[in-house]
């Protein structure tokens, strides 16, 4: 079973971190603005140490939704490029998954002269500073309405530059404004703006790309705006504080001893002051940082303050180190008035603590008790997994999904360094969750991939063309025809593709005859499917003619209740032709399984509220298909109804 939808973990306590060392994942804070930041490039941008997480995800979502490409290389580098984007309207299922949505409302502006995005989360103005961005951008020309939990945006001449004080320097306020004021007419300044180095890595993508943005790194900005962004880059994204803190002070709690990698000391400034305070003996490197402790560590009060004080998002693991401290202190929260969650249920773990309005008090004991504690946020289920390391006995963390939307791989670095603890879930019936499953045709039910690469070969050495390896060929197979044509000669005209592609079709016609294009293995795995009661349904990018030849040869026609294909719709998967399909099963999204073996399967149908199940008889790994979230991967069609728990 995939780990990411596994609601629980269990922690066996009173664990010590021996010789650990962890390379840090790319920042996270700094990876959604980027992503954001992708819609003003005219020009396709690569990004490298781009983090595996839920949030990451999210905001790929929302991208393909209003219509990037976006392609996963074997290196992990993410390729992105936005010239097909039209669409200016973000879903509200996609806007509710995570706040930074709403950093698409600068560039968008600034691109479309208009946008439609919810508020994040049901988010109230003024809970926490969502009206920086509208007041900012209000300066900038932008006529914005606020009704029915959007904001509904437009700048019919463009925006132009502005001289802007911000009542607070909020990061993603600042983030957007430095995206809007990249293009807009003129030269704009903002006034205590944030220091972030979160916000400084956001600028050097953005001049990569052809803004001219100086004052990164202080509390003034100055964006020069430019007609068009129009330069393609590679951009390394900086290493995630966040995830160094928190190894940091788990080993701090834990004693022992870490090395971490890949994260520039600097921008943790303020956290090594306290944690060198609190007894740890610290090291740095030009990108790492080395922590020994081997004592009791002595509690030390902490007061949260825009960078570069000690950051929020470390606010709850600090709790944690001051619960089992060696002595009193105080935490007080400045940034949001809303997040002392955990605080709660550490008290639960027999902490000693004090809440009083927006400060938390306590009094160290030598280790916490293990019991059941309920995750609240990210932030707050890293605390947790800190206290289960160091409590005595048992702890089990509920909600634990929280985790994956910050940290890559915490559990599994933390137990390699020493610490016990897994993931359970509560078993379900899976069978009445769906009355529906799609399938992707090609490299999903049937056996296709050598055909299609054996009919590419055929068609290029016909057209005497430049030859490709095997490698640049499956990384394409998935996507459209005109696609996989267009990325192998992006030169070619669109009557030099249609030749190719009728070509092509011939040499595919020729061949699908003599492979053996489905296994009895999956017709049995069908049919089971077919007698449970679940409707089967195709989405191919085929066109009908060759889709039902195929169908044919198959002999699985009498399972199959609905299927589209290309020449029905104008893509596969694209989410119209998903939904198309419901509304000819009579069935909602949320009441379907898509079955893929490619990224454009599975965020088609996460865009309109189908879960996804990911197998990789397509060519995908296991390490690339884990980074669109499907609720499982598994090797092929065959093993569906024993995860559906239909047989056993």
């Amino acid at each position: 079973m995939g780990t990411k939808r596994l609601n629980q973990l269990i922690i066996q306590g009173q664990s010590s971190i021996e010789n650990g060392l962890v390379n840090i994942s790319g920042s996270k804070n700094a990876t959604l603005p980027i992503l954001a930041a992708s819609m003003l490039a005219t020009k396709p941008i690569k990004l490298i140490k781009v983090p595996g997480l839920t949030d990451t995800h999210a905001m790929l979502e929302t991208l393909c939704t209003l219509g990037a490409n976006i392609c996963l290389d074997e290196n992990m580098s993410l390729h992105i490029d936005t010239k097909d984007c039209l669409s200016t309207d973000i879903p509200i299922a996609l806007a509710k998954k995570l706040r930074t949505s709403f950093l698409f409302l600068g560039p968008m502006l600034a691109r479309y002269k208009k946008a439609h995005i919810p508020l994040p989360g049901g988010c109230k103005i003024g809970a926490r500073p969502v009206d920086i961005h509208i007041e900012g951008l209000r300066r900038m020309g932008a006529e914005i309405v606020l009704e029915n939990q959007a904001v509904t945006a437009r700048a019919p001449n463009g925006l132009y530059a502005t001289d802007f004080d911000l009542p607070f320097p909020s990061v993603t306020g600042t983030e957007n404004l430095i995206m809007a004021a990249s293009t807009a007419q003129g030269t704009t300044i903002l006034r205590n703006a944030a220091k972030d180095p979160e916000v400084e890595d956001l600028i050097n993508f953005l001049n990569k790309i052809g803004a001219d943005i100086t004052g990164q790194g202080t509390s003034t900005i100055t964006i020069k705006g430019k007609k068009t962004l129009s330069k393609s880059t590679t951009h390394t994204i900086i290493g995630d504080r966040i995830e160094a803190g928190t190894y940091l002070i788990a080993t701090t709690i834990c004693q022992g001893n870490i090395l971490i990698k890949g994260i520039n000391p600097e921008h943790l400034t303020t956290v090594l002051q306290k944690l060198m305070a609190a007894g740890a003996k610290i090291t740095t490197h030009p990108d790492a940082i080395q922590l020994e402790m081997n004592k009791r560590p002595t509690a030390t009060s902490i007061t949260t303050k825009p960078y570069p004080g000690f950051p929020t998002d470390l606010q709850a693991q600090w709790l944690t180190l001051n619960c089992i401290a060696n002595g009193d202190a105080y935490i007080t929260e400045e940034i949001y008035e809303n997040r002392l969650a955990h605080a709660y249920e550490l008290k639960k773990l027999q902490a000693n603590i004090k809440i009083v309005n927006n400060t938390v008090f306590t009094t160290g004991a030598p280790y916490l008790k293990g019991g059941t504690v309920n995750a609240t946020d990210i932030r707050a289920s890293a605390s947790l997994v800190l206290a289960g390391l160091i409590a005595k006995g048992e702890t089990l963390i509920n909600n634990i999904q929280y985790l994956d939307r910050g940290y890559n791989y915490l559990e599994e670095n933390l137990n390699r360094m020493g610490c016990n603890m897994k993931r359970v879930h509560q078993p379900i019936c899976k069978k009445k969750q769906y009355k529906t499953i799609i399938f992707d045709w090609d490299g999903t039910l049937v056996h296709s991939l050598p055909l299609l690469l054996k009919s590419h070969r055929e068609t290029i050495q016909s057209l005497n063309l430049p030859p490709h390896d095997e490698a640049t060929l499956k990384q394409y197979i998935g996507e459209s025809d005109v696609d996989i044509v267009s990325k192998l000669y992006p030169s070619m005209s669109t009557k030099e593709i249609q030749a190719y592609l009728e070509l092509f079709i011939k040499y595919y016609v020729k061949n699908h005859s003599s492979i053996q294009l489905i296994h009895n293995q999956t017709k049995k795995a069908l049919a089971e499917l077919f007698s449970h009661g679940i409707d089967l349904c195709i989405a191919t990018n085929k066109r009908r003619k060759v889709f039902q030849e195929e169908l044919s040869i198959t002999g699985i026609s009498n399972f199959i209740s609905a299927s589209y294909c290309g020449d029905e719709m104008p893509k596969k998967p694209q989410p119209d032709m998903l939904m198309a399909l419901c509304k000819k099963m009579n069935t909602e999204p949320e009441y379907c399984l898509m079955v893929g073996d490619h990224q454009s399967d599975l965020l088609a149908a996460q865009s309109v509220g189908m879960k996804t199940l990911a197998v990789t008889t397509g060519g995908l790994t296991k390490k690339i298909l884990q980074h669109y979230n499907p609720s499982d991967i598994l090797e092929n069609v065959t093993q569906i109804p024993h995860w559906l728990g239909l047989t056993h």
